[in-house]
């Protein structure tokens, strides 16, 4: 389900058979590296400081509910932590490589980012690293305005809707988190809106006209702290992230 290249040529791979795979198409002969997650896999991303990739996928009985995870290569042998949550299939994940922030969106509207810490280590052994993640925004389905009918639609999704009953009856409501002052309090945020993030899940019976199917940051440096992110009733939105500016580090090459 997911393909990304690597900084040094290699591809890499992850699909629903809960398998990621590197492999080095320079010598086709050697089998991939296989990297083995407990949910099917939907989406990774890889950055060109951290010797891993990042997986995310949808929840199942074994692994719980859907995340974000970072697998390291088997190198260092560290066990896997969740970086994002979601209670909702994670449909992509991306890193960039200028701020060092990861962000993931989900089925239920839910965009999360988490600022990371130096995936070299051991994350296992810092407790903290939690602290970092920050619910960009959710995007939630309101009831709209009926004037033909004195009683307004009912506030739940109705059973066996479609695309077009759903455009017509419900709205989509952008709930933001004010990332541009909050930059040097970062758990305080994730404190406050903790009740918004949780209630951003999703039913059986509900058309995901809120779903976010895709982020991606700009790969630029003099715009890295942009976040785009687009869904499935066709809304594309760029959010700025403040918190990050003070962060960034100009690459240079070392002679």
């Amino acid at each position: 389900m997911g393909l990304r290249w690597t900084p040094q040529g290699q591809l890499c791979t992850a699909s629903i058979d809960h398998t990621a795979q590197v492999w080095d198409l320079e010598r086709p002969g050697i089998a991939p590296v296989s990297l083995y997650e407990k949910q099917p896999n939907r989406q990774l991303a890889v950055s060109p400081h951290w010797n891993g990739v990042f997986l995310v996928g949808e929840e199942s009985v074994v692994s719980g509910s859907s995340h974000s995870v970072y697998r390291e290569n088997g190198y260092y042998g560290f066990i896997p932590r969740s970086l994002t949550a979601h209670n909702a299939t994670v449909w992509d994940v991306t890193v960039s490589p200028w701020s060092n922030v990861a962000a993931s969106c989900d089925a239920s509207g839910l965009v999360a980012s988490i600022m990371l810490p130096s995936m070299s280590q051991n994350v296992e052994l810092l407790k903290d690293y939690i602290k970092g993640r920050v619910p960009v925004y959710c995007a939630l389905l309101v009831p709209l305005e009926n004037k033909d009918e004195k009683e307004s639609p009912p506030v739940g999704p109705m059973p066996g809707q479609c695309h077009s009953a759903a455009q017509e009856r419900y709205g989509i409501s952008f709930e933001d988190t004010p990332l541009h002052r909050e930059g040097h309090a970062l758990h305080q945020a994730a404190d406050r809106v903790s009740s918004k993030s949780n209630s951003c899940s999703s039913g059986s019976n509900l058309y995901h006209l809120n779903s976010i199917n895709t982020v991606c940051w700009s790969p630029n440096y003099t715009s890295a702290t942009w976040l785009l992110s687009a869904g499935q009733a066709g809304v594309a939105r760029l959010t700025w992230f403040g918190l990050c500016g003070g962060r960034l580090e100009k690459c240079r090459s070392v002679s």
